[in-house]
C-alpha cells in the first residue's frame, strides 16, 4: 500500500494536513507513502516492544521517552519530510513540541506488514541514518526475523531470529526478545535459534560527508580493487565467496538457458558489469546479475541506463545496501524487476517495480515466478546443500 507514484510532483506538509480525517500517509523527500492500518499482531508486538523499553528506561531513572504511532516526527525540520514511526524512542526532549518531533528519533523500530517492508528496508533505512537516527531496528512478523541497524558506529548489522536476545546499542544492560510471538505467526518455524553471525562489520556502507564522487574516482582505483558508485558516495565491495559465485553462475546459466530456448533477445551478465545506472557521472554499480533486453544502450564499456532484471546475492558485508539504497535506486532507475537472494536466510524478496506496489517473499524451496519472462520458473534450493 505504501509504495508512491513517483513522478515530477514534489508534496509538502501541506498536502499531510489536507489529508480527510482517519487516513494516514508518510512523506519522504516529497514524495507520499500511503499507510495501510495496521493489524493485531502488529499493534501487540509494537506495544510489547514499548512497555518493555520504557520499563527499562524507567528502572534507570532516564529522561528518554517512547512514543508508539501515530507520532508525528518531522524529519528534516522542514516541510518534506514527515513520518510516523512504529516506535519512536527520543532522548533529545527538547527537541519535542505539542506536534511531535523536529528531527530524528534516537532509536526507530519499524514492524513490517506485506504493505510497508518495501519502504522498511528501502527507503527508510537510508533516510533515517542520513537524518541522524542512532539505531534502527526491523521487526518481520512474517519471517521472524529481526534487523538490527547501528548507525553509531558506521558499519554495524545484525540480524536476529525472534528467539533471541536481542540487544539494544544505545540502551547499555537492555536486551529484548519477541519469542513470545514465534507460536502466533504464521511463519512460527522461522522462530528457530540463530545461524546468523553477530556482529558482522560490513564494508561497503559509505562515509557519509559533504564530498560527492565521480567516476573519476572508481577509474582512479588500484587495479583489483572494486567499489560503486551511487548518488556521489562510494560503496566499497567485498570480495564474493564461493557460495555466492555457485548461486551467481548456477541462476545466470538458468535464465540464459531460458532466453535462448525462446530464441530471445535479452542479454544475462553476471558481475563484474559495469551499469551506469543514470547515464551520469555519480552513478556506478556492478550489479551480481544484469539481465538487459534493450540491448542498444550496451557499448564497450558496460550499460548505459538501468537493466530490465537486476539479482543482487545477499552477503554480510552488501545486505543492508542491497536491502537499503540500491532497493530505492534501482527502482527510481527504471529496473523493471529486482530479486534480493539471501543465502544467510535462504530467503528471497521479489520486487516487481513495473506494478507499483507487488512485493513478494519467498524461501529457497518455492517455485519462484520471474516478473518480465513468463513461464520463467526458479528454485533456489537446488543450488544450496
Amino acid at each position: 500500500m505504501s509504495m508512491p507514484l513517483l513522478n515530477p510532483t514534489i508534496y509538502t506538509l501541506e498536502y499531510i494536513y489536507s489529508l480527510p480525517e482517519g487516513q494516514r500517509a508518510e512523506l519522504i523527500d516529497g514524495q507520499i507513502y500511503n499507510m495501510a492500518p495496521p493489524n493485531r499482531m502488529h499493534q501487540e508486538i509494537s506495544f510489547s516492544l514499548s512497555r518493555k523499553i520504557a520499563d527499562f528506561i524507567d528502572s534507570k531513572k532516564g529522561t528518554c521517552r517512547v512514543y508508539p504511532a501515530p507520532f508525528a516526527v518531522f524529519l528534516n525540520q522542514d516541510d518534506r519530510n514527515y513520518v510516523e514511526p512504529d516506535i519512536s524512542v527520543v532522548c533529545k526532549t527538547d527537541h519535542l513540541n505539542d506536534k511531535g518531533l523536529n528531527g530524528a528519533p534516537d532509536w526507530i523500530i519499524e514492524i513490517a506488514s506485506p504493505g510497508t517492508k518495501h519502504v522498511d528496508y528501502g527507503v527508510k533505512l537510508y533516510k533515517y541514518r542520513t537524518a541522524g537516527v542512532r539505531e534502527y531496528w526491523i521487526v518481520n512478523p512474517m519471517t521472524g526475523i529481526v534487523n538490527v541497524y547501528d548507525f553509531e558506529h558506521e558499519m554495524k548489522t545484525d540480524q536476529y531470529t525472534f528467539r533471541d536476545e536481542i540487544p539494544s546499542c544505545i540502551f547499555e544492560g537492555l536486551t529484548l526478545q519477541l519469542g513470545n510471538f514465534c507460536r502466533k505467526i504464521s511463519m512460527g518455524k522461522k522462530c528457530r535459534s540463530a545461524h546468523f553471525r553477530k556482529g558482522e562489520y560490513i564494508m561497503s556502507m559509505p562515509l557519509l560527508n559533504q564530498a560527492f564522487y565521480t567516476l573519476e574516482y572508481i577509474y582512479s582505483l588500484p587495479e583489483g580493487q572494486r567499489a560503486e558508485l551511487i548518488d556521489g558516495q562510494i560503496y566499497n565491495m567485498a570480495p564474493p565467496n564461493r557460495m555466492h559465485q555457485e548461486i551467481s553462475f548456477s541462476l545466470s546459466r538458468k535464465i540464459a538457458d531460458f532466453i535462448d530456448s525462446k530464441k530471445g533477445t535479452c542479454r544475462v551478465y553476471p558481475a563484474p558489469f559495469a551499469v551506469f545506472l543514470n547515464q551520469d557521472d555519480r552513478n556506478y554499480v556492478e550489479p551480481d546479475i544484469s539481465v538487459v533486453c534493450k540491448t542498444d544502450h550496451l557499448n564497450d564499456k558496460g550499460l548505459n541506463g538501468a537493466p530490465d532484471w537486476i539479482i543482487e546475492i545477499a552477503s554480510p558485508g552488501t545486505k543492508h545496501v542491497d536491502y537499503g539504497v540500491k532497493l530505492y535506486k534501482y527502482r527510481t532507475a527504471g529496473v523493471r524487476e529486482y530479486w534480493i537472494v539471501n543465502p544467510m536466510t535462504r530467503i528471497v524478496n521479489v520486487y516487481d517495480f513495473e506494478h507499483e506496489v507487488k512485493t513478494d517473499q519467498y524461501t529457497f524451496q518455492d517455485e519462484i515466478s520471474s516478473c518480465t519472462f513468463e513461464e520463467l520458473t526458479l528454485r533456489l534450493g537446488e543450488l544450496l546443500p
